[in-house]
């Protein structure tokens, strides 16, 4: 079974769908949810957060299951969705930079 995962409101409803067709179990916050209760909704599920937020970066990682921030526009993103997904692995925190041929370049953070 796939883990679950926690988007943030700036990762596209498709993007979504996509991680549901995989596999995975998806939850977002409530709209207009500040990034503090969206890191403790994320961490009351035990789930993986994914974002494009940078200021994420500001977390306390070792109680999250893991973290993905993901950058690069949304229709490369969506596009790049299988180069994407292998990244998305419990204990795994990274860095995800996305570009329009879908060269994806991440690093541990």
């Amino acid at each position: 079974m796939k883990p679950c995962v926690f988007l943030d409101e700036n990762i596209t409803k498709s993007f979504e769908a996509k991680l549901r067709n995989a596999g995975f179990n998806t939850y977002r916050p409530r709209k207009g949810a500040k990034d503090e209760e969206v890191f403790q909704s994320c961490l009351a599920k035990g789930c993986i957060l994914i974002t494009k937020d940078k200021d994420f970066l500001r977390v306390d990682y070792p109680k999250l299951k893991g973290f993905v921030l993901i950058e690069g526009k949304d229709k490369h993103i969506e596009r790049c969705f299988d180069s994407i997904v292998k990244h998305i692995k419990v204990g795994v925190k990274v860095e995800i930079k996305v570009s329009s041929n879908c060269k994806v370049s991440w690093k541990p953070i």
